[in-house]
């Protein structure tokens, strides 16, 4: 797999969550995480 495909699936994951970056990604599922019960 090249970068720019690694690239390119970053940026639909981040699209999906409404994020600009990792950060805020890991972020918005850790606050995700949080709202479900075990």
């Amino acid at each position: 797999m090249s970068p720019e495909t690694v690239k390119w699936h970053l940026r639909n994951i981040f699209r999906k969550l409404d994020v600009t970056s990792r950060d805020e990604a890991v972020a918005r599922m850790r606050d995700r995480g949080r709202g479900q019960s075990s």
